[in-house]
């Protein structure tokens, strides 16, 4: 029986290339940190207006791709693991 991939596996090798846009890198000419940096803020900001120490939690970043997410936010909490279960890497395994 032949197994269709996840649609993401499609771009999973050009992903890199896929988020090349001439317009948006005149806007963050440092890639896609900005994102990753936007979504660290939000997090971070989730938190803190529910005074919660998420130095005291666990943080799953389910689809982490390369784990930057996950890293930005290592020191943030207690512990933090990445999964990217339709990665080349195997459902399970850290990004870092």
């Amino acid at each position: 029986m032949n197994k269709a991939k996840p649609e993401f596996d499609q771009f999973s090798e050009s992903y890199e290339q896929l988020l090349n846009d001439p317009i948006r890198n005149r806007f963050s000419p440092g890639g896609t940190e900005f994102f990753h940096v936007r979504k660290r803020d939000l997090i971070r900001d989730y938190f803190r207006r529910r005074n919660m120490d998420t130095r005291k939690l666990a943080y799953l970043d389910l689809g982490c791709g390369k784990g930057e997410l996950a890293s930005m936010l290592r020191n943030d909490f207690a512990r933090v693991m990445g999964c990217d279960p339709f990665g080349h890497a195997e459902c399970g395994r850290t990004c870092f």
